[in-house]
C-alpha cells in the first residue's frame, strides 16, 4: 500500500479484471465464426447458462437472481474508481513544470499545453518549442510516471480520467448523461460509479466540519430566561 496515495502496489501476473476482460474477447470471436462454419465447434471459453439467464430481460421488480461463475473466470471485485486529490494534482505539475499549476480538469487545453511544453523540452534537449515532437500516449504516460516516482506516489495516466470524470459528475451544470457521453461510456451505471462518496471525502469534509468555529446558542428575546433553563437545564 503506497502511504501517500493509499492505492495498492501492482502484484506480479495480471489483474483479475484484466483476465476477465480477454476471456471476454476471445469467447466472443468464436462465438462470432461458430455461426459461419469458421474456428473450433466449441467455444475455448465456456459460458455460464445460469449467468445468462440472470442477466437476460426480467422485471425490475424482480430479486437478481444468484449465479455461479462460468469456468475460467476469476472473481473481480467491485472498486472504485479513485482521483487524484487537488494537493497532489498540484504537486504532479510543479513537478512537471517550473511554471506554478492550475487546478483544473486534466482536459484542459492548457493543461495539456504544459504537458506538450515538458514533452517537448525533454524531446529536442533544449527549451521548450526547439523543435517539433510527435506526442504519443507512451510519451505522456513516461512523462506522468517520472513526475509521479519523484514524489513518491504510485498514480497512473488513467487515474487522471478518474480525476476528470468525477469532477465533472459532481459538477451541478453537468448533467449525469452528458457526462456520459464526454467519457464515452456504454452504460450509465459505470458513469454513476463517480457519483459515489469515497473514503477521502468523508475524511475531508469531517475534518471541515469539525474545523468549524462552535457557534454561540442564542435564543429569541421574548422568551423568558427562567423558560429556557426549565426547559432546557442550566447553562443554556
Amino acid at each position: 500500500m503506497n502511504p501517500k496515495t493509499g492505492k495498492r502496489t501492482l502484484r506480479a501476473g495480471y489483474a483479475p479484471s484484466t483476465i476477465a476482460h480477454n476471456l471476454t474477447v476471445v469467447h466472443g470471436f468464436y462465438a462470432f465464426h461458430q455461426p459461419f462454419g469458421r474456428g473450433s465447434l466449441i467455444n475455448p471459453v465456456p459460458a455460464s447458462a445460469a449467468r445468462r439467464a440472470a442477466l437476460a430481460h426480467r422485471s425490475p421488480l424482480e430479486v437478481r437472481q444468484q449465479h455461479r461463475r462460468a469456468w475460467l473466470r476469476p472473481k473481480v471485485p467491485v472498486r472504485h474508481p479513485r482521483s487524484v486529490p487537488d494537493g497532489q494534482w498540484d504537486e504532479l505539475f510543479a513537478q512537471m513544470s517550473s511554471r506554478p499549476p492550475r487546478r483544473g480538469w486534466p482536459i484542459w487545453p492548457q493543461t495539456w499545453r504544459r504537458t506538450d511544453c515538458r514533452w517537448r523540452e525533454c524531446r529536442s534537449g533544449g527549451p521548450a518549442g526547439a523543435s517539433p515532437a510527435r506526442w504519443t500516449y507512451w510519451a505522456a504516460r513516461r512523462i506522468f510516471q517520472r513526475a509521479w516516482e519523484a514524489l513518491g506516489s504510485n498514480w497512473t495516466l488513467h487515474d487522471l480520467r478518474h480525476t476528470a470524470a468525477k469532477r465533472m459528475a459532481r459538477d451541478p451544470e453537468l448533467k449525469l448523461r452528458e457526462v456520459q457521453t464526454i467519457l464515452r461510456h456504454t452504460h450509465i451505471s459505470t458513469t454513476e460509479l463517480y457519483t459515489a462518496v469515497g473514503l477521502d471525502d468523508l475524511l475531508d469534509k469531517l475534518g471541515a466540519y469539525y474545523a468549524r468555529p462552535v457557534q454561540p446558542v442564542s435564543w429569541p428575546t421574548q422568551y423568558a430566561a427562567d423558560d429556557i433553563e426549565a426547559v432546557f437545564g442550566a447553562g443554556q
